[in-house]
């Protein structure tokens, strides 16, 4: 039971910086679509939200931190993000 809670708030703090470091830089109100939306970011199939504002989002996922960074990073890319 303790490593599972263990593995959840390592997860959950790992996707935090995980989207912290993608959206580092993604705050310019001179954008054609105006500031970012961090709840209308792509999601990993299977991820379940646990907070979400325009300003931060935060979910956790059932797969391994590898596997959800991968799956993270090619949603992003097929939205067209660049990195």
């Amino acid at each position: 039971m303790q490593g599972n809670v263990r593995d959840g708030i390592a997860r959950t703090f790992l996707f935090v910086c995980l989207l912290g470091l993608l959206l580092a830089g993604c705050f310019n109100s001179d954008t054609a679509d105006g500031p970012l939306d961090t709840s209308r970011l792509p999601r990993v199939a299977g991820a379940k939200e646990v907070f979400a504002t325009p300003q931060s989002t935060i979910f956790t996922s059932p797969n391994s931190i590898a596997q959800t960074g991968d799956a993270v990073e090619k949603a992003l890319a097929d939205g067209g993000w660049q990195k």
